[in-house]
């Protein structure tokens, strides 16, 4: 696939450049929309690459005939924080937007969207708007709590993500992600970051589609990890949650999916999966706190 485009520019005033970097492992299915949705940005001063942690599907081959600029890391290699890192490094722009390859613009004017947001220096960070593709209740309507529909900015106890935003590059290297971290490196850079009094703002005009399908297995193994993760970088503050408290909470947040399923018409199979889904991500985080 050859991806062919002119940037068009949005004004006479020259804009900043922005990279962005898009972190790839056997993503085919994804890849080539993710860069045909970026090639048709309104921005008008932009720069696409690619870092792939050894795919072995056709991810390697769409990124190299669309002429997109790739770097390869080891899979042994590969954490987030190094994976973003290495792209940073490369990045020649004064911003740098931040996508999964299976996180897709849904608008044209996204890249626009999230440098609006850049007001004054100390705004360190925007992310943007997820909305979930994927048939599990209980994790679109987890992410309607932490994407809402209104802007939010946060001086304290931020909330980031790394499929969708966008940093400075002056304060990433200031603050490079964490390599050591198994996940949740864009929480732990943006608090970092509030700590030395910047800003980080919730922008949802900015948004994508996110395409993230797993097992219960993976369910579980993300929400201990992530849970452990929080615990690590001092976000939130866990306790011991006994055997009562999250038999209680579990039951709660199921009845919640339910209700949420009934009330938006999913179909049965997406409802009959909400006691196994909710139960993975639950146990997950309650072993993590134990």
């Amino acid at each position: 696939m050859v991806f062919s485009v002119i940037y068009r520019p949005i004004g006479r005033k020259m804009t900043p450049k922005v990279s962005v970097i898009i972190r790839t492992k056997n993503e085919e299915k994804y890849i080539a929309k993710c860069i045909t949705s970026l090639l048709q940005q309104d921005y008008g001063n932009i720069e696409i690459l690619v870092v792939d942690s050894g795919s072995i599907d056709k991810t390697l081959e769409i990124v190299k005939k669309g002429g997109i600029k790739l770097i390869e890391i080891k899979p042994e290699d590969f954490t987030y924080g190094y994976a973003l890192n290495i792209g940073c490094k490369a990045a020649k722009g004064e911003y740098i937007a931040l996508l999964s390859a299976h996180t897709i613009p849904i608008q044209e004017n996204w890249l626009s969207v999230l440098m609006r947001n850049f007001t004054d220096y100390s705004i360190a960070g925007v992310y943007g708007k997820q909305i979930p593709k994927v048939n599990n209740i209980p994790e679109e309507r987890d992410n309607k709590l932490f994407f809402p529909d209104e802007v939010r900015s946060y001086r304290k106890n931020p909330m980031f993500h790394n499929a969708n935003s966008i940093i400075r590059k002056n304060v990433w290297k200031c603050i490079p992600f964490d390599e050591k971290l198994t996940g949740l490196e864009d929480i732990d850079w943006a608090k970092k970051a509030t700590d030395m009094g910047y800003s980080i703002i919730y922008e949802p005009e900015a948004a994508v589609h996110h395409y993230h399908k797993e097992n219960l297995g993976r369910i579980y193994e993300r929400a201990k990890r992530e849970t452990l993760t929080l615990k690590k970088i001092g976000v939130t503050r866990y306790t011991h949650q006994g055997a009562i408290n999250f038999t209680i909470g579990y039951f709660i947040y199921m009845v919640r999916d339910f209700l949420y399923g009934i009330r938006n018409k999913k179909n049965l199979s997406e409802i009959l999966s909400i006691p196994l889904t909710r139960f993975a991500k639950s146990y997950g985080i309650f072993r993590a706190c134990n």
